[in-house]
This record gives structure tokens, sequence and C-alpha cells, in this order.
């Protein structure tokens, strides 16, 4: 059984050894997918010493087209039977992912393992919090992998870089990731749970995933974010169409009830100018999402949209997230 394990990477020379050499720990036969997305920090470099030093280690060249394009050109280079997929500021632990290999069934085509939260300031990692995994194991099948799992977006996230694919599967389904936007994560996994009939869950945290990395793609909130998220809603909306499982369309739509909620928090994070245009199509999925949005924080942000309005609700929301986030901090 051999693993490729892609790596995309830009621009963070300061985690790239760390993040090889934990992947050149697994004993398993691997490929080590180095997709160097136009680096300009000498991660490209690097990338190129790494490949001279170690014989499972690919070196691939590309033009800046962001974390897509470069896990889409990993998956073309790929040569395994399972792809995985490990962020260049993450790592892995060797042991936990050898045992992941050896325990993948010859039926598997996803498998999906845990992840521990890694705070380097404070040298410590932490597991993640959804409990929910840790009540199914083995081979599942999707309608009651879905069923176990909350779809609320606080806990059981669902990051591309838990599961792993069998290539032939990965290919017959077209699972490659859409470029150029962000979120990239949630389009990909609505199609990969839309198209897999079954999953193998694993409890091994073989994951590591760095936490509070300044410049990290996740720390801001742009008018580019709300409206990848809202391309995300249209494409699941299309997915569930297509859908004939009540279980599957029941997780997306409360994913995508999710997006709308986070859209609805944030939207007065934007300049005055920009704001608008998202308000507008916050409006335009108001009947889709606001029916499902998710907890009791979404149960009365609906009541307070039919009482006072979308706009005064958003405003609301977004105060309510900045307390929370000051409070936090203090």
């Amino acid at each position: 059984m051999k693993i490729s394990i892609i790596i995309p990477v830009f621009n963070v020379k300061e985690y790239l050894k760390d993040c090889v050499d934990s992947a050149l720990k697994v004993h398993a036969e691997k490929e080590i997918l180095l997709i160097d997305d136009g680096s300009t920090d000498g991660s490209g470099e690097l990338c190129d010493a790494l490949c001279e030093a170690h014989e499972e280690v690919v070196a691939v060249h590309q033009k800046n087209g962001g974390l897509s394009a470069a896990r889409n050109t990993g998956i073309r280079r790929s040569t395994g039977d399972f792809l995985m997929f490990l962020d260049a500021d993450d790592f892995i632990d060797p042991a936990e992912t050898d045992a992941m290999v050896h325990g993948l069934l010859p039926e598997t085509q996803v498998a999906m393992g845990l992840y521990k939260n890694y705070y380097a300031a404070q040298e410590k990692s932490e597991p993640e919090s959804c409990e929910a995994f840790l009540q199914i194991s083995g081979m599942v099948p999707m309608e009651q992998f879905l069923q176990a799992i909350p779809a609320d977006g606080q806990s059981c996230y669902m990051i591309a870089c838990r599961f792993w694919l069998r290539r032939e599967f990965l290919l017959e389904h077209a699972l490659f990731f859409l470029p150029g936007i962000y979120h990239e994560d949630e389009e990909w996994t609505h199609r990969l749970l839309c198209a897999a009939q079954s999953i193998q869950v694993f409890h091994q945290y073989f994951y590591y995933y760095r936490q509070a990395r300044e410049g990290a793609i996740t720390s801001s909130v742009t008018s580019k974010h709300l409206k990848d998220g809202f391309q995300i809603i249209e494409r699941t909306e299309r997915l569930m169409s297509l859908s004939e499982d009540p279980a599957r369309t029941r997780y997306l739509r409360q994913r995508v009830a999710n997006i709308y909620m986070n859209s609805m928090i944030h939207v007065y994070c934007l300049p005055a100018q920009e704001r608008e245009g998202i308000l507008r199509q916050l409006k335009e999925y108001q009947k889709l999402c606001i029916p499902y949005l998710p907890g009791k924080v979404g149960k009365a942000a609906g009541l307070c949209v039919r009482l006072v309005g979308l706009h005064l609700t958003c405003r609301f929301l977004h105060k309510a997230w900045r307390l929370k986030k000051r409070e936090g901090k203090e």
C-alpha cells in the first residue's frame, strides 16, 4: 500500500522542514509531493534541497495559483494507492499515520482520522473537540456517518487534511479542488460526502494542525471570503437538487446554513461600499438558509430576522461576536 502525501508550499520556509521530516518518518511506502506554488521566500529552493536529499520527495514548481491549484497539481502527479493532504505549516504523527495505513481495508474508498490543535508558543497540543467522531469507528455507511456528526460548524470540522482518498475513487468522481476560492475545503468535502457510499473512521490523532500562525489565510475576513461562501452555497444547492438521500440533504443544508450564518456575522466587518453587495446576496439566499441556522443562536437569529429584518439582525450578531472576541482576549 503506497500513500501519496501532497504538500502545497507557499512562503512557509520556517515550517517546511519540520513538516517534511514528520512525513519522512512514516514507515509505509510513500511519496512526498512538494508543490511549490510560486514561493518567494526561499521555500522553493528548500523543496529542491529536500528532493535531492530524500528519494521519496518530489519537488514540483508552478506559478502561484493558490492552495486548490497546488493540491490539484499534487493529485495529477501522484502515483499512490491513497492520497492525503498535508499543509506545509502543519505536521503528522508518523506512528499514528502508519497505524492508519495498516488498518485500511481493501474495500475502503475514503477514510478519515483525527487531529490535534498545535500551539507552538505554548509547545502544547490539544485533541479536537468533536466527541461524535469517537462514537463511530470502522467502516460506516455514509448515511449513518452524517446522522452521527453535527453540522453546526462549531465542532467536527471537515478539513480536507483529515480525509484519505483512494486515488482511483478520487479520479472517477473528479474530486479536484475548486481553484481561486477561500473555504475550498467546504466546497470539496460537500462533493466528497455526496460521492462516497461509506467511510472508514479511524480514531488515530495523526494530524497536527498549527494554530494562530501569523499570516495564515484564515486570519482575516474580506468581501471575497463572503462572496466565495455564497458561491459554495449555490454549488451545494445544485448538489442537493441531484441527491435523493435525506441524510445527505439534511447535513448539507445545515452546512450551507452555517456558511450563511458566518456571512451574517461578518458582513459588518466590511467597508460600507462593499457591505451592500453582501447584504443583497444574504437577502437572496434568506429563504433557503434562515430556517436551518444552527443551534440556539441560529434559532434566535431567525426569529430576529422575522421581527426586525435582516440588516439589523446582522448588526446585532456582529456586535455580539465582537464582544465575545474581546472577552476572550481579556
